[in-house]
């Protein structure tokens, strides 16, 4: 039997494509509250980078929504994924952060600041 040549999806791939779902929902939809959904660049400090950014207000640097991707071979309770994405929401002051590893996704509603995150999805 052949050998496949089909590449698998990896995590920068998945990041594009999720990307641009984001921005057809929010220039379908029309909601005006939400900017634009962008792929950022490794933190400065860190070098870790920001997988997708949902925006309020992009110039501004109001962040909506922090997410954070990952291929299947990561476990969506995986705690380092959870830790990665509370980390960089808090960077940003976005209210809500998520995780999706391209089979399940979790959605949470940042703590307080001072308060024990909730690792309760919503």
């Amino acid at each position: 039997m052949a050998k496949s040549t089909r590449k698998t999806t990896n995590e920068q791939e998945f990041q594009g494509q999720v990307v641009e779902w984001m921005n057809a929902f929010v220039s379908t939809r029309g909601i005006s509250w939400l900017d634009k959904a962008t792929q950022e660049k490794p933190g400065r400090h860190s070098g870790k980078r920001n997988d997708l950014v949902l925006w309020h207000d992009r110039p501004a640097h109001t962040a909506f929504l922090e997410l954070e991707l990952k291929t299947p071979t990561t476990s969506i309770t995986d705690p380092a994924l959870f830790h990665d994405a509370l980390t960089k929401a808090q960077h940003w002051d976005a209210p809500l952060f998520a995780i999706w590893n391209m089979q399940a996704a979790e959605l949470y509603v940042m703590p307080s600041k001072g308060a024990a995150p909730n690792v309760t999805p919503i």
